[in-house]
């Protein structure tokens, strides 16, 4: 990847990434790199069904859609 790519993005070498295609078939880079601050409280409320692996993956993958 193109090291003006890697610097706009705060990548490093053996950052993930994930590819998206939206629905005008735009692929669209994540960088998977989202600042903790985004994933607070995701994880458990008082009260609240403990997330199984995959749910949390995937809230993290929302997370990072919103978050370019």
């Amino acid at each position: 990847m193109a090291n003006a790519i890697r610097d706009y993005l705060n990548l490093d070498t053996g950052s993930k990434v994930d590819f998206v295609i939206d629905e005008n078939g735009i692929v669209k880079l994540i960088p998977l790199n989202i600042p903790i601050q985004k994933l607070s409280g995701i994880l458990h409320r008082k009260g609240m069904k403990p997330k199984t692996l995959e749910e949390i993956e995937e809230i993290i993958g929302e997370a990072a859609s919103d978050w370019t």
